[in-house]
C-alpha cells in the first residue's frame, strides 16, 4: 500500500491551548504634551487652506500632496513607497529631516533629501541607516491655523464647549487608543505562543509567493504608478523579497492561518449566527459598502461568498484562542 506523499505545506503539531498566559507591562499614562500634539493636529484639519501656484516655494507650516521613493544603497527601501501622501511641514513629520529638506521647493519640483534613518524605523535592519528620499511635489497648501481660544473653533470641534473640556475630551480619546494597542500587544504574543507550540512545514516558495503579491499590491502599484523604470521595479522587488523582516512576517502569517485552519478542523469551530452578523458589517464598512450592496456582491460573485466564509472560520478561530488565554498586565 502506498503512502500518500505529504502536503507541501503542512501543520504537523496543532498546537495545545493549555495555559496560555502572557504578561505586558502596564504602559506609561498620556502626557500632557500627547494631549496638545493631538489637539494641535485636529485644529490643523480644521484650518482653512489657500492652494499655492505652481512653482511656488513651500515653507515649514505648509501642507503638501506628494510622491515619495526611500533608497538604501542605491536600491528602494521596502515599504519606503508612497504615492499621494499628505504631509504638514513640521520638524520631525513622516521622518527626521525630511520636511526640513522641502524647504524652498517649489510645488510640481522634485528634490532628494538625504538624511539618517531614526532609531525606532520600521525595519530594524535598516535603523541609522543613511538614506535618499526622492520627493515629487504634486500640490501645495498655504494653511492659516486658527486660534484655539476663540470659541467658534472650540464648537466647531465638537468636543466640548471649553477648552477643559476639550482637553479633557482628547485624553479620553487617547486613553482608548492606548488600551487598545494593549488588546493587540497581547493579542501579537498569546498568538507568538500558539505558533511556538505547533509544528508547521512551509516551503520557502510559498513566502516567496506571497511576498510578490504584497509587493504588487504596495509599493509596486505606487512605483509603477510614479512611471519608475523597470529594472528598478525589479530592484525593488528583489529587495522586498530578500528583507528579513518581511520575510518572517509572511512566514509567521502563512503559518498562522494554516494553524487556525488546523484548529477550526480539529474542534469543530463555527461563527454563531451572531458572530456571523457582526463580521458582516465589519466586511462591510471595511469595503465601503452597505450591507444590502456586499449580501448582492456576495450573490453575483461565489468566490466573494467563500473568501468571507474562510475569513469569518479564521476570526473564530482566533477569538477562540485569544479566549483561552491569560493575560496579566504588570505595573512599573
Amino acid at each position: 500500500m502506498n503512502t500518500p506523499a505529504p502536503s507541501a505545506a503542512q501543520v504537523l503539531k496543532p498546537p495545545s491551548l493549555e495555559a496560555l498566559s502572557v504578561q505586558i507591562p502596564a504602559p506609561e499614562p498620556i502626557s500632557e504634551e500627547e494631549v496638545a500634539e493631538r489637539l494641535r493636529g485636529l485644529v490643523r484639519q480644521l484650518a482653512p487652506r489657500a492652494e499655492l501656484p505652481e512653482r511656488a516655494e513651500l515653507g515649514m507650516g505648509d501642507e503638501v500632496l506628494v510622491d515619495v521613493v526611500g533608497y538604501v544603497f542605491g536600491r528602494p527601501i521596502p515599504g519606503g513607497v508612497e504615492q499621494g501622501l499628505r504631509l504638514y511641514l513640521e520638524p520631525g513629520e513622516y521622518l527626521p529631516g525630511l520636511c526640513e529638506g522641502l524647504v524652498g521647493l517649489g510645488v510640481g519640483e522634485s528634490r532628494e533629501v538625504s538624511l539618517t534613518l531614526p532609531a525606532d524605523y520600521a525595519l530594524e535592519s535598516l535603523r541609522g541607516t543613511p538614506a535618499t528620499f526622492r520627493v515629487r511635489v504634486h500640490k501645495g497648501y498655504r494653511v492659516e491655523v486658527p486660534d484655539l481660544e476663540r470659541p467658534e473653533v472650540l464648537r466647531e470641534l465638537g468636543l466640548g464647549d471649553s477648552l477643559e473640556q476639550v482637553l479633557a475630551s482628547v485624553a479620553e480619546e487617547l486613553a482608548g487608543e492606548l488600551d487598545e494597542q494593549v488588546l493587540a500587544q497581547a493579542e501579537e504574543l498569546v498568538l507568538a505562543q500558539v505558533l511556538a507550540r505547533a509544528e508547521v512545514r512551509l516551503p520557502e516558495a510559498l513566502v516567496d509567493e506571497r511576498l510578490e503579491e504584497e509587493w504588487h499590491a504596495q509599493d509596486g502599484a505606487a512605483l509603477r504608478a510614479m512611471k519608475v523604470p523597470e529594472p528598478q521595479l525589479r530592484e525593488a522587488l528583489e529587495a522586498w523579497k530578500s528583507t528579513p523582516a518581511l520575510r518572517q512576517d509572511v512566514r509567521e502569517q502563512l503559518c498562522l492561518g494554516m494553524v487556525l485552519g488546523a484548529l477550526v478542523e480539529q474542534s469543530g469551530l463555527e461563527p454563531s449566527d451572531e458572530g456571523w452578523e457582526a463580521f458582516l458589517e465589519e466586511a462591510a464598512a471595511d469595503r465601503e459598502l452597505s450591507r444590502q450592496e456586499l449580501e448582492a456582491r456576495m450573490e453575483r460573485e461565489p468566490n466573494l461568498r467563500e473568501e468571507l466564509e474562510l475569513e469569518a472560520l479564521h476570526q473564530t478561530a482566533l477569538l477562540h484562542v485569544l479566549s483561552q488565554a491569560e493575560v496579566h498586565i504588570t505595573e512599573a
